[in-house]
Order: C-alpha cells, then sequence, then structure tokens
C-alpha cells in the first residue's frame, strides 16, 4: 500500500471555522473576523504610533541625561588601572546574565500595557530621536526648517554658484583658442548673413558673462545690415538694460553714425534695429541718444532720422521724463534742441521738475546774445510754450515773453507772445477772484 505523507500545510490548509461549520456559516464568520481584524489593526496602529512619539520624548531626555553622565565617568575611567580593566572583563558574564533579566522589565510601558519595545528597537528610536530632534541650534531652538525656508536656500545657493561662475568667467581673460577659430568663423557667417537662422554658438551669447569678448572675435564692423538687425533683436530682448546699453553704445551707435555720415540716409534694417532697441528705453537714451549729445558731433540730419524713431514709438512716461532732464543739462546744439522738441510734441503730462528744467535751458542755455538763434529753437520754444504754458508760473512767464522779444523770428514769435500774453491776463484775473472770494 501507498504511504501518504501527511506535511504541515495540508492540515493547516483549512481553519477550524471551515471544518466546524458549513461553507455559507464559515464564510459570514471569516468576514466578520477580518473587519474585526482590520478595526483592531487600524486602532492598535494609531495607539503604537502616538505613543511611541510619547515614548521617544520621554527616552530623548533620558538620552541627555545617560550622556552626561558618561562623560563625567570618562574622565575617572582613563584613570582607572590595568588591573581594573581585567576585573571588569571577568565580570562582564554577570552583566550579561542582568541584562537578559531587565531586558524584560526594560520594555517600554505607556498607558500600563507593555508593547514590546526591545532594547535595541529603543536605541533605534533614540538614534532616530537624536538625528531629529536633538539637532538644536546654537540659541535653543529647535524649530524645524519649513519648505519655503528650504526653497530660498536652495535658491540663494544658486545665485551664489551663478555669481561665482559669472565672476570667474569675467575675471579669465584668456579664452582659449578653438573658441577663437569658431567665432571667427561666426564672424565670417555674420558677414555675409541675409537672413534665416543664426549660428547656435551665437544664440548662447547673451547667457554668457563675457558675452562683449566673444562677439569681438566676430568682427562686428564687418557685419551686415541683416546680421545688426539680427543680433539687435537677439541681444536686446536676452540682455539686462546695463548690458543691452553696452551693446548699443558699441555696435548699433558707430554703424549708424558711420551709415548717416556716407550716404545721408539710414538703412532699413539699421532702422528697424534701432526700433527694436527702443524697446529698453533706458539702454536706448544711455547708449546712443547721450552719448551723441554729449559728443558735439551729432548733425541736425542725424538728429532728425533718430527723432523720427522717437515720434513714432510708444515710450513711458518715466523714462521721456528722465530723457528730457537730461538733456535740458546738456550745453546748447542743435541735436539737442531737435530731441527736446520731439519728447515735448509726445504731450506728455510732466513733472513740473522737467518742466522747470526745460524753461532753464530755453532761457539760460543759448549762444552769444548778437548771435541769432535758428528756426530750431523757435519752434521748441512754441511747442513748450503752447503745450505746457499753464504750468508755468508768472516770473517764467514773464521772463519767457523778455527772451522772445531779444530772439524773435517774424512767423513764430508773435504766437509764442500772444499766448503768454493770454496766459498773463488769464492768471491775474483768477488771482483778482480768488482776492474777491477771500474778502
Amino acid at each position: 500500500m501507498k504511504t501518504t505523507s501527511v506535511t504541515r500545510k495540508d492540515i493547516h490548509e483549512k481553519s477550524l471555522v471551515e471544518e466546524l461549520l458549513p461553507d455559507k456559516d464559515a464564510e459570514g464568520v471569516k468576514r466578520k473576523q477580518s473587519k474585526k481584524r482590520r478595526r483592531l489593526g487600524e486602532r492598535s496602529q494609531e495607539e503604537l504610533e502616538s505613543e511611541t512619539q510619547l515614548v521617544a520624548f520621554q527616552q530623548r531626555y533620558e538620552i541627555v541625561d545617560e550622556e552626561n553622565n558618561i562623560k563625567k565617568q570618562s574622565g575617572v575611567e582613563k584613570n582607572s588601572s590595568y588591573g581594573d580593566i581585567l576585573d571588569s572583563s571577568s565580570s562582564d558574564e554577570e552583566e550579561h546574565e542582568e541584562d537578559d533579566m531587565r531586558s524584560i522589565g526594560n520594555r517600554s510601558v505607556v498607558g500600563g500595557e507593555d508593547y514590546g519595545l526591545t532594547i535595541e528597537e529603543e536605541q533605534c528610536l533614540q538614534l532616530y530621536e537624536s538625528e531629529n530632534y536633538l539637532n538644536e541650534d546654537a540659541s535653543g531652538s529647535s524649530e524645524k526648517p519649513t519648505l519655503a525656508s528650504l526653497i530660498l536656500q536652495r535658491m540663494e545657493e544658486f545665485e551664489e554658484s551663478k555669481r561665482r561662475d559669472n565672476q570667474s568667467l569675467s575675471q579669465s581673460s584668456t579664452v582659449p583658442p578653438n573658441v577663437r577659430d569658431l567665432y571667427r568663423k561666426v564672424g565670417d557667417v555674420l558677414k555675409h548673413y541675409h537672413s534665416g537662422k543664426l549660428p547656435k554658438a551665437v544664440k548662447m551669447l547673451p547667457s554668457v558673462a563675457n558675452w562683449h569678448q566673444l562677439l569681438s572675435y566676430t568682427r562686428p564692423s564687418e557685419w551686415s545690415t541683416a546680421s545688426v538687425y539680427a543680433m539687435t533683436r537677439l541681444f536686446i530682448a536676452n540682455l539686462k538694460s546695463n548690458e543691452a546699453q553696452r551693446f548699443c553704445s558699441w555696435i548699433l551707435l558707430p554703424r549708424i553714425h558711420e551709415e548717416i555720415m556716407k550716404r545721408k540716409k539710414l538703412n532699413f534694417h539699421f532702422y528697424q534695429a534701432l526700433k527694436k532697441a527702443l524697446f529698453k528705453p533706458e539702454a536706448f537714451f544711455k547708449g546712443i541718444i547721450f552719448p551723441l549729445c554729449e559728443s558735439g558731433e551729432c548733425t541736425a540730419r542725424e538728429a532728425t532720422i533718430l527723432g523720427s524713431i522717437l515720434l513714432k514709438s510708444s515710450i513711458p512716461l518715466l523714462h521721456s521724463a528722465a530723457c528730457l532732464l537730461k538733456l535740458s543739462s546738456f550745453v546748447y546744439s542743435p541735436a539737442v534742441v531737435i530731441f527736446i522738441r520731439i519728447l515735448l510734441e509726445k504731450k506728455y503730462a510732466l513733472p513740473s521738475k522737467v518742466i522747470d528744467a526745460v524753461c532753464l535751458f530755453f532761457l539760460s542755455k543759448q549762444p552769444e546774445k548778437s548771435q541769432r538763434m535758428p528756426v530750431l529753437w523757435h519752434l521748441a520754444l512754441l511747442v513748450f510754450v503752447r503745450l505746457y504754458h499753464e504750468a508755468l508760473s508768472v516770473d517764467q512767464r514773464k521772463q519767457l515773453k523778455l527772451l522772445v522779444t531779444r530772439q524773435s523770428h517774424p512767423g513764430i514769435t508773435p504766437e509764442v507772445k500772444s499766448m503768454l500774453s493770454s496766459s498773463l491776463k488769464s492768471l491775474n484775473q483768477q488771482n483778482e477772484h480768488e482776492k474777491a472770494m477771500d474778502v
């Protein structure tokens, strides 16, 4: 006969409930038991989590006390003799037996219940607590860092590393020879560029700290007009205001000045490049307009061409007011007067400080008294009086009226005088009316 071997697996395939009860009843009992087990499991997990936290906090202070005691006893142990060490080694067996007996009693009890935490488990908890809660600042604060503080810290570290990289790039004046050869070849491409995509080596330049040094290898004076427009679009869009000012004064200004001096007009691509540069008004004024006015080499033709761009484009009020304030401090020249007239014709509501500065420009910044003022000066004065005569004080109007009698133009001066006299009469009437109302 064949002997059938019965294993433990075969014996315990069915539970006691399944063997004693029918199939349907057994299923109901199993479902009830599973629900109860789930509930008990959830409760026990929640209680364990809350109570282990309490145990961890209690053990935290115990660990600190034990560490202090160990530090105090360390000095005594160092002075102990070699014979004491041998005695201690002989008593290790007794201590191991005592530890085994204490392991049952040292289990953590919270609320009168034993949760079975052995010494090893307590040590693990102590390590966790020592990493998370005992890492306090020097001031004693144990506050956990928030997500926002961590993000800000990482952002500051990233910015600092970026600044260091930029400083190292700017400080290193030596450029590898293969990079020089690359940008010289790029310069050959830009020399014959008409349309299409720019080389990838050019597109990455605005993000590099020493872009001006690398751009010098491309020989900007030999670029085609189309490449000047394409490069202006790229750099004005990606550079900050101070760096864009550097690009305008270094590349745009010499090419435009040379073009107007040679051909007496401006190329279409250069004109479009200036319009794109005006998207950064501060860079445009500081990089092109102010250097031209300060040099004294800007002709009336050049100022008229650049002024047409200012007249056709929309410029923020603050930038226009700042430009007028700066222009009024320059020495008199036809170019300065043209720029002032064009900005005044945009009819901004200028601050009183700017209006006073422009009025002072007309009163003081002028050539010798024997010299007759040109028509450009009279036109600019007419525009100023026509638009802002109401914002002028009585003294300013009287001074301008005396100025017009000295420097007169047969077609412009009568209109300026009539406007100033009418504004003076209206002011006097208002003052008399206010006095009458006060009485």
